[in-house]
């Protein structure tokens, strides 16, 4: 569609059992555009100013249950080249329906449609200089650093009853949501992921600030994620 091109992430559940599942997107672009420009002449972009809440990946891109804000009321994060350092940022709480990268003097960008999904990660490889970015819309999380391997041990997967399908704008069937009763206590981060009943919408912004709160408050409990 002209500059624009479009892809779509479904997925339903035939079966008869309750399907566990996370996706999401792993683009990358390269960095800069052109040979006028450094890696400094570019930023990420939101739509509107953000404060969002980071989730620790530091484990080599595994979770270790920290959480902590790094930007506050900041439209723009410029691009460095020690900006990934530590590894990707994984944000919750977002309200932005965009996030692009952009080159600063021309207005040139790549912006990706984020909106409906429960988190966003920026990334890239360790190399000085940066040669791509990553902008990573998700619906379910990585594990953490102590997770088991299995899926059903995995407490921030997001379900499908049968019959069930999920869209990041929603999708027909039965919404889906997280695990009835996790294996063991951890960091509850069900409302950012599961899609409201039918019959009781609620708004993205609402559970993405419902969840932003309670990473909040776990910040200092060092939760264990599944």
């Amino acid at each position: 569609d002209g500059k624009t091109l479009h892809h779509t992430l479904t997925v339903s559940n035939p079966g008869a059992e309750e399907l566990r599942f996370g996706i999401g997107y792993h683009p990358a672009f390269q960095v800069p555009f052109d040979d006028s420009h450094t890696v400094e002449d570019y930023e990420f972009r939101f739509d509107q100013p953000e404060s969002p809440v980071i989730l620790d990946a530091s484990g080599g891109g595994l979770l270790t249950g920290k959480c902590y804000y790094q930007w506050k009321n900041q439209q723009a994060i410029q691009l460095t080249n020690d900006l990934f350092d530590n590894d990707s940022f994984c944000m919750a709480g977002l309200r932005t329906r965009t996030l692009g990268i952009y080159e600063k003097d021309t207005g040139r960008s790549i912006v990706c449609d984020v909106a409906g999904f429960p988190y966003t990660l920026i990334w890239s490889a360790l190399s000085k200089p940066v040669r791509f970015v990553c902008i990573e819309p998700w619906n379910s999380l990585p594990a953490s650093v102590e997770d088991a391997p299995e899926w059903n041990q995995r407490a921030a997967a997001a379900c499908l009853a049968p019959g069930g399908g999920w869209g990041p704008r929603g999708a027909a069937g039965a919404p889906a949501r997280p695990p009835a009763s996790p294996a063991h206590p951890g960091m509850d981060l069900s409302s950012s992921r599961d899609s409201p009943p039918q019959s009781a919408p609620v708004s993205a912004h609402r559970r993405r600030a419902a969840a932003a709160a309670r990473l909040r408050s776990s910040a200092g409990r060092k939760p264990r994620l599944l």
